[in-house]
């Protein structure tokens, strides 16, 4: 897949720097979590910036305003887990690595799937406070899943959509299959099962 000249990729064996976006979809949340943890860093989660209890959403200029707020208190350095347009550029103009996750439709739903299930029996708490239940997972629309089936055109295009707004001299990674992502893991000595906040508290929250 082509990219502009000054879009610079990052070999899987790379280090990472201290300041990284993670973005994509089919592990973004595991895998900054891990970064967090192996790194001392802190774990910046944009979804549970943007979701209020009650299932509702802050303003967009509330959750960029929150997101600076919590890199300016981490000058040492932070991993965020997210890429919605309006605080995608937020976040690449201050990262020093980006790592987007462009694995195979497939994939993220059949990962979309197991996550939805697991949290429906787990009554793990979401982001907004509340819990996901197997009827909203798999019959309403309500879902995470019927929400990445939605969204699977713009799935198709997201390595050209993030990396045009990726800035000269950022260290870009980008992982398009499963095998790839499992060896950025070992090379970077992540770990593969990283359900845990870097403060010790369950986090597999996102994909």
């Amino acid at each position: 897949m082509p990219f502009a000249d000054h879009v610079c990729l990052a070999g899987l064996d790379h280090p990472l720097a201290q300041h990284v976006g993670v973005m994509g979809a089919g592990g973004k949340s595991t895998l900054a979590a891990a970064i967090a943890r192996k790194m001392g860093l802190e774990l910046i989660e944009v979804d549970w910036v943007q979701h209020i209890p009650g299932r509702q959403l802050r303003h967009p200029e509330d959750v960029k305003h929150i997101v600076l707020e919590r890199m300016k208190a981490n000058p040492r350095g932070w991993v965020t887990d997210h890429h919605s347009c309006y605080v995608r550029h937020l976040i690449l103009k201050r990262a020093e690595s980006a790592v987007l996750l462009g694995l195979p439709f497939g994939s993220v739903l059949w990962r979309r799937f197991k996550r939805s299930g697991r949290r429906a029996r787990t009554k793990e708490i979401v982001c907004g406070g509340g819990v996901e239940t197997f009827w909203q997972q798999f019959v309403t629309r309500e879902s995470a899943i019927f929400e990445i089936w939605e969204r699977r055109k713009r799935h198709l295009v997201v390595g050209e959509t993030v990396s045009a707004a990726v800035p000269p001299g950022l260290d870009f990674y980008y992982i398009r299959t499963t095998c790839p992502l499992d060896e950025f893991c070992d090379v970077q000595e992540l770990s593969k099962d990283a359900r845990t906040h870097p403060d010790g508290r369950e986090s597999a929250r996102g994909a």
